[in-house]
């Protein structure tokens, strides 16, 4: 019988960031895009974030360097669109205006408060790591992880040709 260990919610939240990580640092796909597979990451960000609990907890007081969000700019410029419709607070019935979402700043912003909490992590410092990501979690990269997620998911059910139906009003 094989012996499995259950990862915490903070190992669980630390593979989802190194995935992320790894895709900014990867070379962009010569053919075709991969959002395919950055709508599978951010949707894994997205529940191992939750999986931390929403208590928000100290930042780490260091980021990552520009050269380091300037790589993410790019690889998020390689994806086939930028720019999106976005809602700030979906609870406001009826809908606020819509203002333009962008995609390269989500990646990067991301980016640039998930990559820290890997060096924590990596130094053995978890609680600290788990503090960092939790903290930045509920107050900026969430938002911008699950609008990324559902600019990200639109634009493939449109492409891969599941049209969307227009709905009446409540």
């Amino acid at each position: 019988m094989m012996s499995t260990e259950i990862a915490t919610p903070v190992e669980r939240f630390a593979g989802a960031a190194e995935r992320f990580c790894a895709w900014v640092d990867a070379v962009p796909p010569a053919r075709g895009d991969d959002l395919a597979n950055l709508c599978q990451l951010l949707a894994d960000l997205v529940a191992a974030g939750c999986g931390l609990g929403w208590s928000e907890g100290e930042p780490a007081e260091f980021g990552c360097k520009p050269f380091e969000l300037e790589r993410a700019r790019e690889r998020a410029a390689a994806l086939p669109f930028r720019y999106y419709s976005e809602i700030f607070n979906n609870l406001v019935v009826p809908a606020e205006e819509p203002v333009t979402g962008n995609l390269v700043d989500d990646v990067a912003d991301m980016y640039g408060e998930i990559a820290p909490g890997l060096v924590l992590y990596r130094a053995g410092k978890r609680e600290e790591a788990a503090d960092h990501w939790r903290f930045w979690f509920a107050s900026h990269w969430g938002e911008h992880a699950t609008s990324a997620l559902r600019a990200v998911w639109s634009f493939l059910a449109e492409r891969d040709g599941a049209p969307r139906e227009p709905t009446e009003e409540p």
